[in-house]
């Protein structure tokens, strides 16, 4: 009977918070993995505060115990209301049996944690516990349905009594003489106030007709003559009269002149376009000139660990340096030696998680890694002293961003280069974003660090939507002395990126870097045509380009940019953001919060970030220096 019972059970497993796994019970085969992409996708991402984790038609449910840094968790098929307590009493008997071998430092691993007998009376127990509780129906006062009604009567009560006089209390009484309906649809009432702005609208619009009837507009011009129109200039033949030629503005003082100086420097021939571009060309530019590119470090902080120790002693004798100075004398009330639980923790990480926020950390994302935090942190005890306490909540924070911001998988450009060229292809990257972000300079960035480390680029021009666009994209590729394939405006753009990495794979090219038109994230119409782009070219790299001053939009826009690849993908397995650029980084000072926000929403790395305005102005994330900003 116990086992006919523990088979609506797929999986249980025991395993330290390093990954030793010290013990495990299978009740069926299972599909894949769920227990690994729970670990990578859930607990390495720090998001504990999930309640559980859907891993195809499986669920898993996790209980943490820090004291002894293990993990419990229960993968099951169908809905059982019983998991938690099946998992706190779990427990409860494994720490009650090994102990002494759970607190020796490191834990023994000789032989294997016998638990399967005493597993099977604490699953027996509870099951019977279960089947045998009185259930008594659920009435209507205990739905939620019921609530929101009440609710709902209430705030309606409150209407009629704030309804103005007039019509309105008339309506009221009315209803209260009348009888409740028993058929029938259900009368919305009038909102507040709602009968008087129709009144008001009614009034408005026949003043507004008066007017117009008068000859004004507004009161304005009322017995005015309307001033006759230029009549167009007849023409010569007797034909069809021409149209007025409307005259280019001049910003100068004087009076306007048609000089006919264009700001076109495409020019209106294939001559005069390579005269214009070799003149901008030659001319001393912002970038910089790509010759004097240097291998780019880490983007790096300022080391202020003496700040950080002034700070530390005023905040353990109660004063405030700066904003956050005083967030950690929350702990001072906190026994020594003391397991933390979750009351001694709420007001810390509030204003840990406030500080996040002004930062640039989204709202949201701040306030999981507060909870992953917390998470970490009940039933560990507090160590000794006011700066232990704050060391341990500091480490926990700066664990948990380090794991959000860490690539999980490889972002050696390079090396992926190479083994596409010895496929016998070019390697792929297409470069998307919301307008004005800086997607086409970070692509002049990234193609003047390929060509520093000796590689062959084919820049596509694929936005051909924004006026100047390509001439933008001439530009850079005439300093940078590389090739530009384009194919003017109004053409389809994944049609014009297929012909570039055609082109490309036909003259020995090792990359093609593939520029988009910068879009919103809610522009349905380009973001299809972008997702086209992405299903038909198959790029090795969707990069999103994203400012590092942007806060709560972020999550937004890497949502819906993610969301429209999805939705709109006419393949199997769809493309999804791969990579984040983040440009501006150089004007945020500490608030780095973005890289986060960014980071969490995709669980994809920031492979690049813009640090200045020329070519050379570009580095890789230094994890270690964000996390320091975002502590200190």
């Amino acid at each position: 009977e116990v086992l006919a019972r523990i088979e609506m059970l797929d999986h249980l497993t025991i395993f330290s918070q390093s990954g030793v796994v010290y013990w495990e019970k299978a009740f069926c085969k299972m599909k894949g993995n769920p227990v690994d992409s729970l670990c990578r996708e859930v607990l390495l991402e720090e998001r504990t505060t999930q309640t559980s984790f859907k891993h195809g038609s499986y669920t898993l449910k996790w209980l943490l115990n820090n004291q002894f840094e293990l993990i419990f968790v229960a993968v099951y098929s169908v809905q059982l209301l019983y998991i938690e307590e099946l998992l706190e009493a779990m427990a409860k008997k494994f720490v009650d049996m090994h102990k002494d071998r759970l607190l020796s430092k490191p834990v023994r691993l000789g032989h294997a944690f016998q638990f399967d007998s005493e597993f099977d009376r604490v699953y027996d127990k509870i099951l019977s516990h279960h089947e045998n509780r009185p259930r008594h129906m659920k009435t209507f006062e205990d739905t939620k349905k019921f609530g929101s009604t009440k609710a709902a009567q209430k705030g309606g009560g409150k209407q009629e009594k704030e309804t103005p006089k007039g019509k309105g209390k008339k309506q009221e009484d009315t209803a209260e003489e009348e009888p409740p309906q028993e058929t029938g649809s259900p009368v919305t009432p009038l909102g507040e106030g709602g009968e008087f702005e129709a009144e008001e609208r009614r009034r408005l619009m026949i003043q507004k007709r008066k007017e117009l009837a008068a000859g004004g507009r507004g009161g304005r011009g009322r017995g005015k003559k309307p001033e006759p129109k230029a009549k167009p200039e007849p023409a010569p033949s007797g034909g069809t009269p021409k149209k007025s030629r409307e005259t280019m503005r001049s910003w100068n003082a004087g009076p306007a002149q048609d000089s006919g100086v264009k700001l076109d420097y495409s020019g209106t021939t294939k001559a005069d376009a390579a005269e214009n571009l070799a003149r901008l060309a030659a001319q001393e530019s912002e970038m910089g000139d790509p010759s004097d590119f240097t291998v780019a470090d880490q983007w790096e902080d300022a080391d202020d660990d003496e700040e950080d120790e002034e700070e530390e002693k005023a905040a353990a004798a109660g004063k405030s340096t700066g904003k956050f100075g005083g967030m950690y004398s929350y702990f001072k009330t906190i026994t020594t030696g003391k397991p933390l639980e979750e009351a001694d923790l709420v007001k810390p990480l509030a204003a840990l998680q406030e500080m996040l926020i002004t930062k640039n950390v989204a709202s949201e994302i701040a306030e999981k890694l507060c909870g992953s935090v917390q998470a970490s942190l009940v039933g560990q005890r507090s160590q000794a002293g006011f700066s232990g306490i704050k060391k341990s909540v500091t480490a926990a924070m700066d664990a948990a961003l380090s794991r959000t911001l860490t690539p999980k998988q490889s972002i050696d450009i390079l090396r992926e280069v190479l083994e596409a060229n010895n496929s016998g292809r070019c390697y792929t990257m297409v470069f998307v974003g919301v307008n004005g972000v800086g997607k086409s300079t970070s692509l002049a960035k990234v193609c003047a660090w390929l060509m520093h480390h000796k590689k062959k680029v084919l820049i596509v021009a694929c936005d051909t939507f924004r006026s100047g666009a390509v001439e933008q994209l001439k530009i850079h590729a005439a300093r940078l002395k590389t090739e530009l394939f384009e194919r003017g405006y109004e053409k389809d753009p994944a049609s014009v990126a297929m012909e570039g990495i055609k082109h490309a794979n036909a003259n020995g090219y090792d990359v093609v870097l593939v520029d988009t038109a910068g879009r919103m994230q809610d522009n349905e119409p380009l973001m299809r045509a972008l997702a086209k782009l992405v299903n038909l070219n198959a790029p090795d790299k969707v990069l999103f380009v994203g400012e590092a001053l942007v806060g709560n939009d972020s999550v937004d826009q890497l949502s819906k940019f993610n969301k429209a690849l999805v939705d709109h993908a006419t393949v199997k397995h769809p493309r999804t953001i791969d990579g984040i650029i983040l440009t501006k980084f150089d004007t945020i000072d500490d608030k780095v919060g973005a890289a986060v926000s960014m980071v969490y929403t995709t669980g994809q790395p920031v492979i690049f970030v813009g640090v200045g305005q020329t070519y050379h102005d570009i580095r890789q994330l230094n994890v270690k220096a964000i996390c320091r900003s975002l502590l200190r």
